[in-house]
């Protein structure tokens, strides 16, 4: 008991000489995008754009994008000629940094690692398909492997997009095809938010694509606000605007035009704006 005391005693003393600031800090991070037709072949050379509440990034596939941290999820839109688009909705997580702040930095250090980004973490390899609007989840990633996608956009499959063999510089780590795994990373993350509706995605060895299940439509408290906002940019018709991320302060809600663009707006307070 006494060398736990002075244990506790001396991350007390640690934190009051920081003044409970952040204890981690590092408030970028790297994801991999790579993009694939709706057969499950490769397609390099697409121009992609990777935005949240921080700016903007872009990404000629396949490659590494250098994205700032951000409790808001990340919006991924990618362009290719001869192609229809692909579009992405990235789900951010807690990480531990969080529960390092929690523990030495105190409450107080969390909430600055909350505002300034650094406590979350994106998926770290996503495959788009075109002419397919998906959403990749943290909790849903296997060390070595693409994140599992899930369909925006009511399709019933999404093709198996083989492990990329793409050569990267020494300091990035690459994923490689299966069986081989990628060296294990360098922190440790985990989850503590409500996850868009999960789903499980299995390979199917005959047909070479993954069976999932579709997230319905839901409609949240702004979405009549959305679909105001989203007819002023030209967007109409379709079930309206559907709410893609769980209901609360900050919401995200994507609408299906006539058109076949899709709109993204995000609600704060319910206040909503274009993405």
């Amino acid at each position: 008991m006494n060398s736990l005391f002075k244990i506790l005693t001396c991350c007390a003393i640690l934190a009051a000489m920081t003044g409970c600031a952040s204890i981690t800090g590092d408030r970028s991070q790297q994801v991999r995008i790579e993009t694939y037709d709706q057969s499950g072949n490769q397609v390099p050379g697409a121009s992609c754009k990777l935005a949240n509440d921080y700016g903007q990034v872009s990404v000629t596939t396949p490659d590494y994008g250098n994205v700032h941290r951000s409790s808001v999820n990340l919006r991924i839109d990618c362009a290719k000629p001869g192609y229809a688009d692909a579009s992405a909705i990235a789900t951010s997580r807690a990480n531990m940094n969080m529960y390092g702040n929690i523990i030495i930095g105190g409450g107080i250090g969390a909430l600055i690692d909350h505002s300034n980004g650094s406590a979350y973490t994106y998926p770290k390899w996503m495959n788009l398909v075109f002419g397919q609007s998906l959403s990749f989840d943290r909790r849903n990633e296997v060390e070595g492997q693409p994140v599992a996608a899930s369909q925006m956009n009511g399709q019933q499959s999404v093709p198996a997009a083989a492990a990329s063999a793409s050569q990267a510089t020494p300091e990035k780590s690459v994923p490689v095809p299966t069986p081989v795994t990628a060296p294990a990373p360098a922190t440790t993350t985990v989850s503590v938010a409500t996850p868009v509706t999960p789903v499980v995605a299995t390979q199917a060895a005959a047909s070479g694509t993954y069976k999932i299940q579709t997230i319905d439509f839901v409609t949240g408290t702004s979405s009549t606000t959305v679909e105001r906002i989203a007819k002023e940019y030209g967007c109409n018709g379709g079930k309206g605007a559907g709410l893609i991320t769980p209901a609360g302060p900050v919401e995200i809600y994507r609408m299906q035009c006539e058109s076949g663009q899709t709109f993204l707006a995000k609600c704060e307070l319910r206040q909503c704006k274009a993405m």
